[in-house]
């Protein structure tokens, strides 16, 4: 039996008393979007239905006739989205995909390039809430794949590997970024280790994609990058996204 004090099937329940409960089913799969800016107009392209009950903006699909859903403008950084995971998941939502722009550690990297993420290094503090002590923590292995076939199909290329998942993007030191770059390292981003632990805590599936933006290097941070191309790598990332949690059990595996 679980001891904790405070669970989101309670909160969701309050929420349920004072009429500010989500409105129809749940969808099978929803996207975090952290900045819906680069999407330009995808969003405004494609109906949607809003669903209410949430501290954040959550759409529905019409498209997918509401099996999949997007979430905007509910912050940055592990706790915020492994809170909402955790409320969504009470609502019933099985498959998240959390998409986001990321700085590349590695030589050679440009703007816009993808990142389909296999494991993230655990460089911040909410991990640690849902595993035991550990240097990493995996995806979910068949919607990771999923979302990579997703990006096959439509030609778009990326590459594979670990992302190193921080709480604190201003306290990135030389020391760190070098201990990054040695473990593998190929992006740094604020979210996916902790959605991870979360997932396997509460066992449901979250792959995420990044598109790499700025460049940092034991030699510095360069926050200048191409948006146009930012923009087209965050707006493939989310047509596979939806490619990727419409797919039926047993796709891409």
């Amino acid at each position: 039996m679980s001891d904790e004090l405070l669970r989101a099937q309670d909160v969701l329940a309050r929420r349920l008393e004072r009429g500010g409960q989500p409105r129809g089913t749940a969808p099978q799969g929803v996207i975090f979007c952290y900045q819906a800016g680069p999407l330009g107009n995808t969003l405004a392209w494609w109906r949607t239905r809003r669903a209410g009950g949430f501290h954040a903006d959550i759409r529905l699909l019409r498209r997918t006739n509401g099996r999949v859903g997007v979430a905007t403008r509910f912050g940055v950084g592990a706790p915020a989205a492994v809170a909402l995971l955790e409320e969504l998941a009470a609502w019933g939502v099985r498959r998240f995909i959390s998409l986001g722009i990321a700085g590349g550690l590695q030589a050679g990297h440009r703007a816009g390039d993808l990142l389909v993420v296999e494991r993230a290094l655990r460089d911040e503090g909410t991990s640690a809430h849902y595993l035991a002590p550990g240097e990493t923590v995996e995806a979910s292995a068949p919607l990771t794949r999923r979302l990579a076939l997703a990006l096959t199909q439509v030609g778009r290329p990326y590459v594979t590997g670990t992302t190193c998942t921080t709480d604190a993007p201003y306290r990135t030191t030389r020391a760190l970024v070098e201990r990054w770059t040695r473990a593998g390292g190929l992006a740094v981003d604020m979210e996916a280790a902790g959605l991870f632990a979360a997932a396997q805590r509460r066992g449901v599936d979250v792959a995420a994609g990044l598109c790499l933006a700025d460049a940092l290097t034991p030699q510095g941070w360069r926050l200048t990058f191409d948006e146009a191309a930012v923009g087209s790598g965050v707006r493939a990332l989310f047509g596979a996204a939806i490619e990727a949690l419409e797919a039926p059990d047993g796709a891409g595996q």
